[in-house]
This record gives C-alpha cells, structure tokens and sequence, in this order.
C-alpha cells in the first residue's frame, strides 16, 4: 500500500497537480470513481455497458465506473453490473468487430463497439461413450447418493454436461482428452487424473459438479430453489438511517432547482 501510495503521488504530480496528499487507511476501503460512466465521452470514461469510449472491445467492470458512491456497501452493485455486462457482451457477440492495429485505440470518427472477443464455443457436442464415461467418473466423485439421485441415475453425461460446455466451453478441450481414454475401473481412472495435475482433475470435478447442480431433482433434493432475487428493505440499511441521520438531506432535495428560495431571490 506504501509503494502504491508514492506511486499514485508521482503520477499525480506527473500530470500537473500542484498540491498531492496521500494516506494510507487503516482497513479496508471501497474504491469509487476514476472511470466513470456515461453516454458522453467527452465527460466519462466508459458507455453505460462498461465498455470504454476509446479503446475497442476493453471493459471496466468495477466500482471506478460509478458516478458517485452510494449510501451503503458497493458490492451488490458491481456484481449486478458484472452481470448485466456479461449478458450484454451474450447478446452482441454477432456483432463484435475484431481489433486491427498496434494499440487497439478506435480511430476518430470510427464506429463504436460495446463487446469484447467472442469466447471459444465447443466445436462438437460429446458423443454417447463419452457421456457414459463422464457419468462413470461422476459416480466416483459423488458417491453416497441414492440411485435415483447419483450422477449416472440421473443421466449427467446428457443434457447437463452440454449445458456445463455451453456455459464453459474453454472446459472442452481438456475434458475432451479425459474422456477419449478408455477405462475399466472408474476409481482407478480418477485417481490417474489427479495424479497427473491439479488442472486436468480440476477440469473434470468442475464440470462434474456444475452437471451435478444443475440438474433439478438435486436442487428440489436440497432444497436450493435457484438465483432469486431479494428486494432491499429499510431495515437493511445501516441504523444513521432509521435514527434519521440523513433525514435534512431528504427534506432538501427539490427536483427543479428554480423551486429553491435562495434561486428564486
């Protein structure tokens, strides 16, 4: 923090400011501001995707892209920023327009792009003997269920595992090379993958456990409903705000500012 401290002064100095003051705070902190986001850029850093003005296809995707800081902790905010960029950058993937250049800084008058390069999609879907070996591998790692419930009772190497290599395809590749081994003794087989390295076996538990999770009997059997959203209340804020603390900042706000007796005067 001490290095990264004079380092911020220095560039700070570099760029002209006449007075620089630095402090180190002793916890931790929500950093805000410095690649704001806005429509304009003359005014702001990045459009309202995240996506910066002059540099082609580089997103910001963090707490610098706010206006302003908020009332409460921001980390709810930058995740559903996260989300909703990541859902934008889905939908616009057709449209995504390849960077040629040294620096990739859009040209002037160029047209902009709010997405970044398209992610390696599978190039197959697995055929029947892999899926089967994916589910005799899965039974390894997920032992104790009842039949019903195992991975190969509930058919993990079908629909589950494409859903697992749509939503990973950069997944495929090494599972790919797991599964065109042959093998009879499926504990035998797993403990050669783990042997071997932390990333194959990674790979495969990985999408073993996505498969596993995203099937709807498991989920009904622990009683995981899904992502849903939770509205904030009032008595999720912070106590200043029910003491009324922030009451006289409320009372003050006036839409138009020609409403305000010292405008008006």
């Amino acid at each position: 923090m001490t290095w990264q401290a004079a380092r911020a002064e220095e560039s700070f100095r570099a760029a002209g400011a006449l007075i620089v003051e630095s402090g180190i705070s002793p916890s931790n902190a929500h950093l805000l501001g410095t690649a704001r986001m806005g429509d304009d850029a003359a005014t702001s850093v990045v459009d309202r995707w995240g996506m910066t003005h002059d540099i082609a296809n580089l997103g910001v995707i963090d707490g610098s892209v706010f206006v302003t800081a908020g009332a409460v902790n921001p980390t709810s905010t930058i995740a559903a920023l996260a989300l909703r960029a990541s859902q934008h950058l889905l939908d616009q993937r057709g449209r995504i327009v390849r960077v040629s250049g040294d620096d990739g800084h859009r040209p002037s008058g160029g047209h902009r792009t709010q997405s970044a390069h398209p992610a390696t999609v599978p190039t197959r879907k697995p055929n029947l003997i892999e899926r089967e070996r994916f589910s005799n591998l899965a039974d390894v790692l997920i032992p104790g269920a009842t039949e019903a419930l195992s991975p190969s009772g509930l058919g993990l190497g079908g629909d589950r595992l494409d859903e697992v290599l749509v939503a990973r395809p950069d997944l495929a590749s090494t599972l790919y090379r797991i599964l065109a081994i042959d093998f009879s003794d499926a504990k035998q087989r797993v403990a050669e993958i783990r042997v071997k390295g932390n990333e194959a076996f990674g790979v495969l538990a990985l999408a073993i456990a996505g498969a596993y999770y995203l099937d709807p009997k498991v989920r009904e059997a622990i009683g995981y409903p899904g992502q849903e959203s939770t509205p904030v209340t009032v008595d999720s804020f912070p106590e200043y705000v029910a003491e009324g603390l922030l009451d006289h900042m409320l009372d003050d706000v006036v839409r138009d500012p020609r409403d305000r007796p010292e405008v008006a005067e």
